[in-house]
Formats: structure tokens, sequence, C-alpha cells
């Protein structure tokens, strides 16, 4: 396909619709159903967020996380506004951030979840960008 016209104009305005409010609003939303997703399924086949292997309990078996079923039913991120949060409903959650289950605070994304955010991010400006259009 080839494209007519200033690149660089083309560019400056998708970093101007991504910088809108309702875009990051909608790429919130949309992302935030995708991770859910993404980490529950990370949660069950035993892997942490970043697909590795969940650390072993002390004596050496594999640490399965599914005494009760509550932490893997809770796991779940919301949008507000233009930010996601990890909502987990179970009190000794935050004890279980060590063994994977979601990123440590200040690391990287996992590059699923950075992908998710990527393909939404696209997906949303271009639905802009045709209405303009």
């Amino acid at each position: 396909m080839n494209v007519k016209g200033d690149m660089q104009k083309l560019r400056r305005m998708r970093q101007e619709i991504k910088r809108l409010p309702a875009v990051q609003e909608a790429i919130a939303r949309s992302a935030a159903a995708e991770i859910t997703a993404k980490a529950r399924a990370s949660f069950a086949s035993g892997s942490t967020a970043y697909d590795r292997q969940r650390p072993a309990n002390k004596d050496g078996s594999p640490r399965t996380l599914h005494r009760t079923g509550k932490l893997a039913a809770t796991l779940l991120f919301k949008a507000e506004g233009r930010r996601m949060r990890c909502v987990l409903a179970v009190a000794y959650a935050r004890f279980r951030v060590k063994d994977g289950i979601l990123p440590r605070g200040g690391a990287p994304l996992p590059e699923a979840w950075s992908g998710i955010l990527r393909r939404v991010t696209d997906y949303e400006i271009s639905v802009r960008m045709r209405r303009v259009g």
C-alpha cells in the first residue's frame, strides 16, 4: 500500500490522538479484559506473569496456589479512567506476588502484556484516525 502525504504530520497526529484522555480510557477498558485473561491463563498453567516456571516450594514440589481457588477467581484487572489496576479480593494475595502472579513494582511489564497494550493502542488510534479522515 502506497501512502501519499506528509508522514511526519501523520506521526504527529497519531501521537496527539494517543494523548487524548478518551483514547487512553478506551485503551484501558479494552486491555483490562485481555490482560485479565492472560494473567488467569498464566496462573492456571503454573507459570509466572513472565511465562516462566513458578518458584518451587521449600521441599522442591511445584507451587500450585490452587488450595481454594479464590485467588485465581478474583484475579481481575479493572480500568479506572486512564489507568488499570489489579483487583485481588483475598487478604493473602499480596504475599503471592513473590510467586510471580503479577509483575513486581518497578519491573517492566511482561512482553505478552506489552504486546496486548500495543495492539489495543494501535487499534484505538486507527479507529480515531478513520473518523478524522
